[in-house]
């Protein structure tokens, strides 16, 4: 019931020095000044009966670091798997472009082939045309000779 009613923080507002009791620094004794201020604040919250709400604060806090390095964990782990994507991505981008090569140099063959083709077909006219010439030339003479 005295929880209920007071809370379970300590409410003492006095100090009894005592010669069977070590003297030890508290807020109430004349020792107060060896005390630290951290010890003071934590002091002042146990006397308000806040202790909990730090011990709480200090879980969170935990809780948070831990998530804190979870999420780094997390983001240097996708930047990994970025990284492998991109290894495979650049795998695709080097095949395209190799069969894009394939294709032009396929290209360039063709045209070299109606290149060559075209320039054959002029001298095979060429060398009919000779050849008539060569014909006609030689009936001439023939004729010329008979």
């Amino acid at each position: 019931m005295a929880d209920a009613l007071y809370g379970n923080a300590p409410r003492c507002l006095t100090y009894l020095d005592t010669l069977l009791h070590p003297a030890v620094p508290s807020l109430l004794s004349q020792q107060m000044t060896a005390m630290e201020p951290h010890d003071i604040g934590e002091a002042l919250i146990a006397l308000s009966g806040m202790s909990h709400l730090l011990e709480q604060e200090a879980a969170q806090r935990g809780k948070t670091l831990e998530h804190a390095a979870e999420l780094a964990t997390a983001h240097g782990e996708h930047e990994l798997a970025l990284a492998d994507e991109e290894v495979v991505l650049e795998g695709v981008r080097a095949r395209g472009a190799l069969e894009e090569g394939h294709h032009a140099w396929r290209r360039y063959v063709a045209a070299c082939y109606v290149q060559a083709a075209t320039a054959d077909r002029k001298l095979a006219a060429g060398v009919e045309d000779k050849e008539q010439q060569v014909a006609q030339a030689q009936e001439l003479v023939a004729d010329t000779e008979t």
